[in-house]
């Protein structure tokens, strides 16, 4: 379950409320708590007030156990406010922002709601395009993501665009790492630097020809050959 960082000190109460449900949700005991993580939010909201940032991971925690419980309609409401919360602070808490956009499109999609994630994946692309380097093959997931919701709704040379940007960071990607594999090769076996490799042929065996001797020619070799012999023995 998220932890903050970065904010002030809870007090004493709130500390054992966290740790009691993180504990039971580890216990996989999600009804138990999701009653202990019910008094955090509101513990954290009348303590904190309704936009800081520890109650939109108090938030997030809850709708966790709400999904894990099939409470689709609470789960989706304590996502988008955590969401609405985290976004004021959005340095701090990029990893929780993109971990909540990623499952609101997972909720979206496993309840026959494809096109209302189309939002969400455009923010997170432009958030992963901001938090990612450049190029970075996680991109490309979102990116043919979005392609797909562009295509569902009709717009396919929005989709074109989008899929071949994700097939290029592919390519690229798949080339850095056939570099560093032949790279390490190199370091391995240094005098193999100028050496190519063949890939191993496999010829297919000759089959072996049996000469066939029939019974006619074999007692007629057999003939001849006592012949000589007699012959042999004949002469002084």
């Amino acid at each position: 379950m998220s932890k903050v960082s970065g904010s002030n000190e809870p007090s004493e109460r709130l500390t054992q409320l966290n740790q009691l449900g993180f504990q039971l949700f580890q216990e996989k005991l999600y009804p138990q708590a999701l009653e202990v993580l019910q008094q955090v939010v509101d513990l954290t909201q009348g303590q904190l007030g309704p936009s800081h940032a520890e109650l939109g991971v108090a938030l997030l925690n809850r709708g966790r156990v709400y999904r894990l419980l099939e409470r689709n309609a609470e789960c989706e409401a304590d996502y988008r406010q955590a969401l609405k919360i985290l976004r004021l602070s959005r340095a701090t808490f990029q990893d929780q922002i993109i971990w909540l956009l990623k499952n609101l499109i997972a909720l979206y999609r496993n309840t026959g709601r494809r096109s209302e994630a189309e939002p969400s994946v455009q923010e997170l692309l432009a958030v992963q395009r901001i938090a990612l380097p450049p190029g970075d093959p996680r991109l490309a997931d979102v990116l043919v993501d979005l392609g797909g919701a562009c295509y569902e709704r009709g717009a396919l040379q929005e989709a074109k665009d989008l899929v071949s940007e994700a097939l290029a960071i592919r390519e690229a990607a798949l080339g850095a790492r056939m570099i560093q594999k032949r790279s390490n090769f190199a370091i391995a076996w240094p005098d193999s630097k100028h050496r190519r490799l063949k890939r191993p042929h496999h010829r297919r065996p000759r089959p072996k020809i049996r000469h066939r001797i029939d019974s006619t020619t074999a007692c007629a070799r057999s003939s001849s050959a006592i012949t000589r012999s007699q012959a042999n023995a004949r002469l002084p």
